[in-house]
C-alpha cells in the first residue's frame, strides 16, 4: 500500500512541476513576444537548476543580477546567460 501512496504522491508532483515550468515557459514567451526586457535576481544552483529543466535561455532571460564577485562577468551554465553586478540593472 505505501508504494501505491508513494507512487500517486511522485506522479503529483512531477505533474505539477510540468505544468509549473510550461507556465513559466509561456509566460517567457509571451514576454519576449511584446519584447520586455527580463532579467533575473540572483544566480543560485536551484535557481539555475530550474532554467535548465525549463530550457530558459538567453533568449528570454537578457541577464542575472548577483552581488557575488566571482560570479560576475560569467554566464549561468547551459543556458548561458549573463552574470552582472546590480550597477548593471536596467
Amino acid at each position: 500500500m505505501s508504494s501505491t501512496l508513494f507512487s500517486t504522491t511522485s506522479l503529483d508532483f512531477s505533474v505539477r512541476v510540468f505544468t509549473l515550468a510550461n507556465n513559466i515557459k509561456s509566460m517567457l514567451s509571451n514576454l519576449e513576444l511584446n519584447r520586455a526586457k527580463v532579467m533575473g535576481y540572483g544566480a543560485s544552483a536551484k535557481g539555475i537548476s530550474l532554467l535548465n529543466y525549463c530550457g530558459i535561455s538567453n533568449k528570454y532571460i537578457h541577464s542575472i543580477v548577483d552581488e557575488t564577485p566571482e560570479k560576475q562577468g560569467k554566464w549561468t551554465p547551459g543556458s548561458k546567460i549573463p552574470i552582472v553586478k546590480f550597477d548593471n540593472f536596467e
